[in-house]
């Protein structure tokens, strides 16, 4: 029901007239030409930009390199468009049906995205909202305990890793230093470097054997070798975060997203149901275009039974 899918052109180019490139896009340079003076402006680049994801089109395009990529390939299809013009493409009946469902989608997703902007409220009203769903489903926030720990691995299960192992035990027990040992011995060299530490994890994180005993150990104290798939293991418990409530501030950002972009997706669907309400399918008129494409369709492919 709610297929309508958004290039939100026209808003973009809106909103990124009052960015940082706004200078650009007020009063649009030329960013490329053709030997017969075809040319290509900034406003163009903007316009093709909008079907990068929004979260990652600055970044891409402040990089030189892809806007000449960029404008080759824009600059390229126009002069390609200028020459189908000279030869009255655009006055093929199937041509002018493409062009007006382009104009189509440009205009239809601007209005879209007006809907969708309309429907956002204030940034304190968000706040609000998002404080609202944060009392009602106080289960959605809840985090089971976790424990924070430290290892050090010595790989392999044989006798002269057991005895490594146990080696590293006694010089523990006898107040070696647990971060320098794991530096030097331990075999997960990511987690070495901070000293074994691999910071907070609940459970169903980490392999049976050690998350058994992680979670049996009290903070401070340190197990005997435990074996697992990766070989054996010394781990100390160094910190417990006891099951509780994620604080507000910790799920703000994301809730605020939720709401703004929930208000933003009911108020495009509305206006595209409200639309497509006023859609009057003719059957009859797609049976036959329907048996038109079917006797295109090879005969050895009409007798193969459908999948």
């Amino acid at each position: 029901m709610r297929s309508f899918r958004l290039a939100g052109v026209a808003a973009a180019l809106a909103l990124c007239l009052g960015a940082a490139h706004a200078d650009s896009l007020q009063q649009p340079i030329v960013v490329g030409t053709s030997a017969a003076g075809v040319q290509l402006t900034s406003l163009d680049l903007v316009a093709d930009a909008q079907r990068i994801p929004p979260e990652v089109r600055a970044q891409l395009q402040s990089r030189t390199k892809n806007l000449e990529q960029q404008v080759s390939n824009l600059l390229a299809r126009r002069i390609v468009a200028q020459q189908a013009l000279e030869q009255g493409l655009d006055k093929d009946p199937v041509v002018q049906a493409a062009l007006q469902v382009a104009r189509d989608r440009v205009l239809s997703d601007m209005m879209l995205e007006r809907a969708d902007a309309a429907a956002r409220p204030s940034a304190e009203q968000v706040e609000g909202l998002a404080r609202n769903i944060y009392a009602a489903q106080p289960q959605r926030f809840e985090v089971p305990e976790q424990v924070q720990a430290r290892h050090i691995l010595i790989s392999g299960t044989d006798a002269a890793a057991r005895a490594k192992a146990h080696q590293i035990s006694k010089e523990l027990a006898a107040g070696a230093d647990f971060a320098a040992l794991a530096k030097e011995h331990s075999a997960d060299t990511g987690s070495a470097q901070r000293g074994g530490d691999l910071g907070f994890f609940g459970k169903g994180r980490m392999v049976p054997e050690f998350e058994t005993t992680a979670f049996a150990l009290k903070d401070g104290q340190i197990s005997d070798p435990v074996e697992s798939q990766f070989g054996l293991h010394i781990i100390q418990r160094t910190a417990t975060k006891p099951a509780g409530k994620q604080p507000f501030e910790e799920v703000r950002a994301a809730l605020i997203k939720e709401v703004a972009d929930g208000l933003g997706r009911d108020a495009r669907a509305a206006l595209a149901d409200k639309a497509k309400a006023q859609v009057q399918v003719q059957p009859q008129a797609l049976e036959t275009v329907a048996g038109d494409y079917a006797k295109q369709i090879p005969a050895e492919e009409q007798a193969k039974p459908a999948q």
